[in-house]
């Protein structure tokens, strides 16, 4: 039995051995971590040739055929012929080629136009969700009343005004004809002509604003806006020269009614819940970032 078993022992030493040594490659951490790197490797590799293979194909279906009919018939008012077609679809080959190709380059790196406008396109489809809303009327009651000053109409003054130019005889000599004109009024009730005025000698109805434009912006608007109705006021200094007025009236700033503004108080509204759903979301987005400052400045 002994004699037997010998010489089959004998024979499988080889096998035993090579059996060993492959269980203990097999069980070497240094084969798992190479074989794992091949793999990733080869699926990398596959996916590399894959999007290759999807950059170096232009599909042209009846999906982009339609889109380019849609916007010939939105820019020329009449579907294009077949000839036409196939220009805008040869014409759309030639610069998906060229984009494509400048992608590749890295052309459209660090490119501070190309940024600004993915930027701009990406708060265009954030505002988007916000602009279809259609918010319920107590909604925009409760923003009118919280908004009051938004719904205001301005204060409005009317009023005529005496003028002595600076041109005719000096600044000052035109600042001491208009104080004796005014002496003169205190004194007898009357007032004296002053000169001729470019524009109108009469205002009626008019804002800040308005006042402003015509006169200047000077201390001759906020003269006008606080003097009383009734007297003429001290000399007030404008962009023409220096002017005695007088208030004939004055309409207070008041909040408009909420169905008179209804419109403008809608595109507040959604011009506010744009901006707080833009905020939000940027929020969100920068959430899934990490911001590293280095080199602060003092």
């Amino acid at each position: 039995m002994n004699a037997v078993s010998r010489p089959l022992e004998a024979h499988d030493a080889p096998a035993r051995i090579h059996l060993s040594t492959w269980r203990r490659w097999a069980r070497e951490p240094l084969l798992h971590f190479a074989l794992i790197g091949a793999a990733i490797f080869a699926v990398a590799h596959f996916v590399e040739q894959a999007k290759r293979d999807s950059q170096a194909r232009v599909v042209v279906d009846q999906g982009l055929r339609g889109r380019l009919t849609s916007l010939y018939r939105t820019q020329f008012g009449v579907a294009p012929t077949a000839a036409q077609l196939q220009i805008l679809v040869e014409d759309y080959i030639d610069d998906e080629v060229l984009y494509r190709e400048a992608l590749q380059l890295g052309l459209a790196d660090d490119d501070e136009i190309i940024r600004r406008r993915l930027i701009q396109k990406l708060e265009f489809l954030q505002q988007d969700s916000v602009a279809s809303a259609n918010p319920a009327g107590t909604a925009l009651r409760a923003y009118y009343d919280a908004h009051p000053q938004q719904f205001s109409s301005a204060e409005r003054v009317s009023f005529t005004h005496v003028y002595f130019s600076a041109d005719r005889d000096g600044d000052a000599r035109a600042l001491a004809r208009a104080q004796a004109a005014r002496v003169e009024w205190l004194a007898r009730g009357e007032l004296p002509d002053g000169d001729s005025f470019p524009l109108h000698d009469e205002y009626a109805s008019l804002t800040k604003e308005e006042v402003a434009r015509i006169f200047g912006t000077s201390a001759f608007v906020d003269g006008v806006l606080s003097q009383q109705s009734g007297g003429w006021s001290e000399p007030l200094h404008s962009a023409f020269g220096w002017h005695l007025v007088r208030v004939t009236d004055r309409q207070p700033a008041r909040v408009l009614p909420f169905d008179q503004v209804l419109p403008e108080v809608r595109a507040a509204w959604l011009q506010e819940a744009t901006a707080t759903a833009h905020r939000k979301q940027l929020d969100a987005l920068r959430s899934r970032y990490q911001v590293v400052s280095r080199g602060a400045t003092p």
